[in-house]
C-alpha cells in the first residue's frame, strides 16, 4: 500500500514539476525553482520506492529458500 502510495505521489510530482518548468511563461525564477523542486522530488520518491522493493524482493527470496532447505 505504502508503495502504491509513493509510487503515486511522486508521478504526480513529477508531472506537476515538468509542467511548472515547460508550461506557459517559465521566465519566473519562483515557478522554475518550485518545477526543478518538484521534479526532483519525485525523482528521489521513485528512487527510494525502487530501492525499498529490491530490499524486499531479496528478503523475500532468502526466506523462501531457507524454507526449502
Amino acid at each position: 500500500m505504502l508503495n502504491k502510495l509513493g509510487l503515486s505521489l511522486a508521478f504526480l510530482f513529477l508531472l506537476i514539476g515538468a509542467f511548472l518548468l515547460y508550461g506557459p511563461d517559465t521566465s519566473e525564477t519562483a515557478r522554475l525553482l518550485g518545477g526543478a523542486t518538484l521534479v526532483s522530488l519525485g525523482l528521489v520518491t521513485i528512487w527510494l520506492v525502487a530501492k525499498d522493493w529490491l530490499d524486499w524482493r531479496r528478503d523475500y527470496k532468502n526466506v523462501a529458500k531457507r524454507g526449502r532447505t
